[in-house]
C-alpha cells in the first residue's frame, strides 16, 4: 500500500511535518502519516472486495474521530488539509473519495455545515479574533501545538485562544489549496461526478478572498450543468458577493421543474435582497416564504427537503435585515414557524432573530411591548426546553434581558399588578 500512496503523498513534505509534536483529539498526532498513506492508497484504487470497501469506510470515520472531532479542529488539522487536497487532485482519485474529501474540507473550515446550501464565512472577523489569540498564546510551544497535558494549569481564556488559532490556521490551509481544487475540477469538468460538483460548489463559497478564481468555475456550473448543480453554484456565487446576471438564472431555476433547483433559485433571489441591506419597504410576505421552504410546499411530506433548515435561516436573516420599519405581524409569524420547525442548537439563530426584530435588548425595565409579548409566547411554546432550561441559548436570552428558565419566562406574561395609592 505504501508504493501506491507514494505517487499521491509527497514523502519529503510529509516527513518535514513534526507530527509527534502536534495534537489531535486523543493526543499525539504521530499516527497520522501512516494514516494518510493508507487513505491515499484506498482513494486511488478500485475497491473490489467487501474488505476493501470496509477499510475505506473505516478510514473515513477515523478522520472524523480525531483530526476533526465533534466540531473541533486541532493543531494537526491544518497540516492534514494539504495532503487531503493532494489526494483530491490526484487523477486516480475515485468519485466517492472526492465527494468525501470535499465534505471533509468543508467541515474543517465550517464545522458541521448541515447540508449542501453554500454558507458565507466572515473571514475578516475570523482573522481579527485570531490575531488577538496570537497575542494571548505568544511563543508558548505547548499552546501552539495544543499539548494541554503539558499545561495542567492553563486557564480557559488561553485554551480558547489556542483553538481559535487552530481554526484560523486550518481555514488558511484549505484556502491555500483552492486554486488547485478549481484547476482539478476544470480539468475533469465533463467527467467529474455530479455529487462531487455540488459539494465542491458548496465548499468554495467559504473562500471570498479567492473569488476571482472561484466564480468563473461556478458560472460554468450554472451554464453547463444540470439545474441542481447550477442552482447550488448560483447560491455560492451570491454568497461570494457577486450579483451580476444572478437574477436572470435564479428566476429560471425557481420557475423550472426541478424542485430542489427551484428552492436554490429562490434562495439566490433572497440572498440578493439580504445583501442589499435594510430597506424601508421590506415586502416580506407569507407567499415569499412559501416559495423558499418555510411552508407546506417544501417542508411537507410530499417533498421533505433536506435544505429546509438553511433556507429557513436565510429567510430569518432577510427579515432581520429588512425590517427597518416597525415589526409586522407576518414577520413574527414566519420567525415563529421557523422556530417551531427547528430543534436544539438549530434554534439559536431563530431566537436571536426574534429578539432582534422585536428590539428585546432595548426594553430595559419597561413592560413588554405587544410584539415582545408575542416573542416571549413563541419562546415558551417552541424552544426545546429540558427540565425547564434552554441551555443552548442561555447566553442569548441573558444578552436580551430574558430568563432562560421557562417558568420565569411565562411569569413575564402575567398581568402587571395595578399600582395602589
Amino acid at each position: 500500500m505504501g508504493d501506491e500512496a507514494a505517487t499521491v503523498i509527497n514523502e519529503e513534505r510529509l516527513s518535514s511535518v513534526p507530527w509527534g509534536e502536534l495534537q489531535h483529539a486523543y493526543g499525539s498526532a504521530g499516527n497520522i502519516p501512516e494514516r494518510l498513506r493508507s487513505f491515499a492508497a484506498l482513494c486511488t484504487k478500485k475497491l473490489v472486495t467487501e474488505d476493501e470497501r470496509k477499510q475505506f469506510d473505516d478510514a473515513r470515520g477515523n478522520w472524523y474521530a480525531d483530526v476533526f472531532h465533534q466540531g473541533t479542529v486541532f493543531s494537526v488539522s491544518s497540516r492534514v488539509a494539504p495532503f487531503m487536497i493532494d489526494v483530491f487532485n490526484h487523477k486516480e482519485c475515485s468519485p466517492t473519495a472526492r465527494s468525501f474529501i470535499a465534505d471533509y474540507l468543508h467541515n474543517l473550515v465550517h464545522p458541521y455545515f448541515y447540508d449542501l446550501f453554500p454558507q458565507r464565512i466572515d473571514v475578516a472577523q475570523l482573522m481579527a479574533v485570531a490575531k488577538d489569540a496570537d497575542d494571548i498564546v505568544g511563543n508558548n510551544n505547548a499552546l501552539i501545538n495544543g499539548d494541554f497535558e503539558a499545561l495542567p494549569d492553563v486557564d480557559e481564556r488561553t485554551q480558547n485562544a489556542a483553538f481559535v488559532r487552530f481554526a484560523r490556521d486550518t481555514y488558511v490551509a484549505v484556502e491555500s489549496g483552492v486554486e488547485s481544487i478549481v484547476q482539478t475540477v476544470r480539468g475533469a469538468f465533463e467527467t467529474i461526478a455530479p455529487d462531487t460538483l455540488m459539494r465542491v460548489a458548496s465548499l468554495l463559497a467559504c473562500f471570498p478572498r479567492k473569488k476571482d478564481v472561484i466564480v468563473p468555475l461556478l458560472w460554468s456550473m450554472v451554464k453547463d450543468k444540470k439545474p441542481i448543480i447550477g442552482s447550488i453554484a448560483l447560491v455560492a456565487i451570491v454568497q461570494l458577493g457577486e450579483s451580476k446576471d444572478v437574477h436572470q438564472f435564479a428566476v429560471g431555476y425557481r420557475k423550472g421543474s426541478d424542485d430542489e433547483a427551484s428552492l436554490y433559485g429562490a434562495a439566490s433571489e433572497l440572498l440578493l435582497r439580504v445583501n442589499q441591506g435594510p430597506t424601508s419597504e421590506p415586502n416580506i410576505t407569507t407567499q415569499d416564504a412559501e416559495v423558499c421552504v418555510l411552508n407546506r410546499k417544501w417542508s411537507g411530506s410530499k417533498f421533505p427537503c433536506p435544505l429546509a433548515g438553511s433556507v429557513r435561516l436565510l429567510v430569518s436573516r432577510l427579515i432581520v435585515h429588512a425590517f427597518a420599519t416597525p415589526i409586522r405581524d407576518d414577520a413574527l409569524v414566519l420567525l415563529g414557524e421557523n422556530l417551531a420547525l427547528t430543534q436544539g442548537m438549530g434554534q439559536v439563530e431563530f431566537v436571536q432573530a426574534i429578539c432582534t426584530v422585536t428590539k428585546m435588548n432595548e426594553r430595559g425595565s419597561n413592560p413588554l411591548s405587544p410584539e415582545q409579548r408575542r416573542a416571549v409566547e413563541l419562546f415558551a411554546k417552541h424552544v426545546t426546553w429540558v427540565n425547564g432550561i434552554f441551555g443552548n441559548v442561555a447566553a442569548i436570552f441573558r444578552a436580551n434581558g430574558l430568563p432562560y428558565n421557562k417558568q420565569k419566562l411565562l411569569e413575564m406574561l402575567e398581568p402587571v399588578p395595578a399600582a395602589t395609592e
